[in-house]
């Protein structure tokens, strides 16, 4: 997953703001401000912040010194040791402790670093709860020296890289006065950003740019700082830049005469120098209108988006709107960040049309009808907390709040409205806005309504607002299979709203207020939390009154209640013992470099059967095979054989790391049956072995169970779970949870 810097400090911004402990590895080349994005993370969220250079310790500086302690003054020569952690861990508090330059300590001080990272704690030594483990690295195609990195090690952490972007150091140039000489230089040649030059000690990166802003401030050359080629070119543009026009007095309003440059590079520092000058309204006027009579469209639109920028980071947008009254063409240079303006514009409209006691009663009134007709509804209505505002266009819910549109909610019939309320209840109690992860928001978001639309339906005692999807023939599918199979269609279903939003809205300007909710409920772990006991609770009064649990909800709910582990993780664990000390590790593999995890036994035959009836695509095979081919590299005493079957079995093939996949065999009808009696003849009995197979699930099943474990990966829009007679069943997905 690669993200621009201004998207890698949102994404690990909203880890914070959901609590997910999740251990995160950064990944960029050298120079590009990994370590400063998250300290400036961190500062922003008031958390402390240790930066741990792993490349420069050694084990026991990390893991800490064995000190004896003997059982008595008398007896010194007989006691225990206990390992003293550094000073440098942290003891208390909240904050990120981040492992930089992870990958360029040696495979030794990695295996440390995996105890830390697995099991938050090293020796005698125990992570405080609130600390996150995040870490940093640099690629191989970095010309680093970096070491691969252990596999069950790589499998730990969430993955996610950083690459350059000249609007995101834009921006973080803006909020830390850096010389805007600089600032317009890159905007006139924004390639030489991030430049790696392997020959010279010094090249162009943001890191290197902001040292050559310090020294440029200080009357320095520049060239120790981006090197030689960077700095003669930055030079050339300086004797540009001293011919720009007067800018201050551009800002107080006497620029009448003052001409718009005629040179492309000094045009460039012209707008950057008015926005960084655009500090009160009244200047950014008179910028804006000096501009707009002086300059052509494209630089009036780049001084209105850097505009828009600078005033957002400084939470000035009420003075945006206020600048749209003064000099209506303003607008029409702001299309790119229309949704912005309309955002600021909605909050602080007032509807002198709806009376917020008006929606407390109607929603009262929703209440009421679904106590009647649908106690396991009521009661989870209980657990929601309800706003009317103008932000949302219809209804959306962030998993926390119900947020509905009052003059969309008062025009919609009341089954309409009960039906609407249902249908964002229902996305937030089973989690939706949540568990979409990774996934891409229209499609997910078309994949939930399909769920809680049957779920409407079902219940029949209210309606949907017109325009609601249903797709009847996959509503009793998991909102993850659902999103599967609509990335496999060539014409994607249209979200006519999208209501699934996965932070809270601004609260000071609502409509109303029906329900207190919780302080912290937006936070992940209190959020599971809350609507696991609202399942539980609604379940009890509903169990009660026979047939009042909904058709077709308790599948839904069970995903809540009971979360299914993400596939891949099901599939290690299947094949491999995670350990819970350094002890663990496998030593025989130590002198490889190699930190591995034990297995159960000395060796492990897995035997794994692809479905080639013609139900198991390309995309899922590839899926599946690159697992596995990954655990085999990672645990090298795996002896894997393959077969593949339809109404018949073919095989075994021996799947190895250097070895081609053979291709697959079949096409006919589906029958399970083969594969196990090919095993019983195979499998000599003397070493532990395990059976995975690949399917959707229809097929005829070995009346007798097979003697050895088996795990079934089931594809998208597969067989039920709860209708396989033996054997754990996991469900593929192609786009991993986050």
């Amino acid at each position: 997953m690669t993200l621009k810097p201004i998207e890698l400090v949102t994404y690990l911004d909203k880890l914070i703001h959901h609590r997910l402990f999740i251990s995160t590895m950064i990944w960029g080349p050298p120079g590009i401000g990994k370590s400063s994005i998250v300290a400036q993370v961190a500062q922003k969220s008031g958390l402390n912040f240790i930066d741990i250079r792993l490349s420069q310790l050694a084990p026991t500086d990390l893991r800490g010194l064995p000190v004896a302690i003997p059982d008595s003054k008398t007896k010194p020569q007989s006691g225990t040791s206990a390992w003293y952690p550094p000073e440098f861990l942290p003891r208390q508090g909240r904050g990120i402790l981040f492992l930089d330059e992870l990958n360029m300590a040696p495979p030794a001080m990695q295996g440390v670093a995996q105890q830390l990272i697995l099991d938050r704690k090293v020796g005698n030594y125990q992570v405080p709860e609130d600390w996150y483990i995040w870490a940093a690295g640099n690629r191989k195609e970095d010309r680093a020296s970096v070491f691969e990195m252990p596999a069950p090690l790589a499998n730990r952490f969430l993955h996610l890289s950083v690459s350059s972007d000249f609007n995101s150091f834009k921006a973080y140039a803006f909020s830390r006065g850096l010389a805007e000489q600089v600032v317009s230089f890159l905007s006139f040649r924004p390639n030489l950003l991030h430049k790696l030059n392997l020959n010279e000690p010094a090249w162009p990166s943001p890191r290197s740019w902001e040292m050559a802003s310090q020294l440029y401030q200080a009357g320095l050359d520049i060239e120790s700082a981006v090197g030689e080629g960077a700095a003669a070119e930055f030079k050339a543009y300086l004797k540009v830049y001293e011919q720009l026009p007067n800018l201050d007095e551009i800002v107080a309003g006497n620029g009448a005469a003052i001409p718009f440059p005629q040179e492309p590079s000094c045009r460039f520092a012209t707008t950057i120098g008015l926005t960084i000058r655009s500090q009160t309204p009244e200047y950014a006027l008179k910028a804006f209108q000096w501009l707009i009579e002086k300059a052509a469209t494209e630089w009036v639109q780049l001084f209105a988006s850097d505009l828009v920028g600078s005033m957002r980071r400084q939470g000035q947008l009420g003075s945006l709107a206020v600048l749209k009254r003064q000099e209506p063409r303003l607008g029409s240079f702001m299309q790119e960040f229309r949704d912005i303006i309309l955002e600021y514009f909605r909050m602080t409209m007032v509807n002198d049309e709806f009376d917020p006691a008006e929606g407390e009663t109607l929603i009262s009134a929703t209440r009421l009808r679904l106590r009647k007709h649908a106690p396991f509804f009521a009661t989870l209505a209980l657990f929601a907390e309800v706003r009317f505002t103008q932000q949302v266009t219809m209804a959306a819910t962030d998993g926390c709040t119900l947020y509905f549109n009052p003059n969309a909610f008062n025009r919609l019939s009341p089954p309409q409205r009960d039906g609407l309320f249902l249908h964002e209840l229902l996305h937030a109690a089973l989690l939706h806005p949540m568990r979409r992860g990774s996934r891409l928001n229209e499609p997910y978001n078309v994949a939930a309504d399909i769920v809680v639309n049957g779920m409407i339906v079902a219940d029949g005692n209210t309606e949907l607002p017109d325009g609601g999807i249903r797709v009847p023939k996959w509503e009793h599918f998991s909102v993850e299979e659902i999103y599967e199979l609509l990335m496999q269609q060539k014409k994607q279903i249209q979200c006519p709203i999208s209501d699934l939003i996965q932070q809270p809205l601004p609260p000071p300007h609502s409509m109303g207020n029906s329900n207190g909710g919780k302080a912290n409920l937006s936070q992940k772990i209190d959020l599971e939390a809350h609507w696991k006991q609202a399942i539980h609770q609604a379940q009890m009064v509903a169990s009660h009154q026979p047939g009042s649990i909904p058709v077709g909800v308790s599948r839904h709910l069970l995903a809540v209640a009971e979360p299914q582990i993400d596939w891949r993780t099901q599939l290690w664990r299947y094949l491999v013992r995670t350990p819970n000390d350094y002890s663990g590790f496998d030593r025989r593999f130590f002198y490889q470099g190699l930190y591995l995890d034990c297995l159960e036994g000395e060796s492990v035959e897995v035997f794994c059967c692809i479905d080639t009836s013609g139900s198991v695509g390309e995309e899922e095979l590839s899926i599946f095979l690159g697992e596995l081919k990954g655990i085999l590299s990672a645990y090298p005493m795996l002896k894997c054989w393959l077969w593949y079957a339809d109404a018949d079995c073919y095989g075994p093939y021996p799947l190895d790391l250097e070895g081609e996949i053979p291709p697959p065999e079949g096409g006919g009808g589906t029958d399970f049956r083969p594969f196990f009696d090919a095993i019983a003849t195979t499998w000599g009995g003397q070493n532990e072995a395990v059976c995975i197979y690949l399917t959707d699930g229809y097929g005829d099943f070995p009346e007798k169970i097979p003697q050895l474990p088996i795990l079934w990966v089931i594809i998208p829009g597969g067989l039920d779970t709860d209708e396989f007679p033996y054997g754990e069943v996991v469900r593929l997905q192609s786009n991993p949870v986050m």
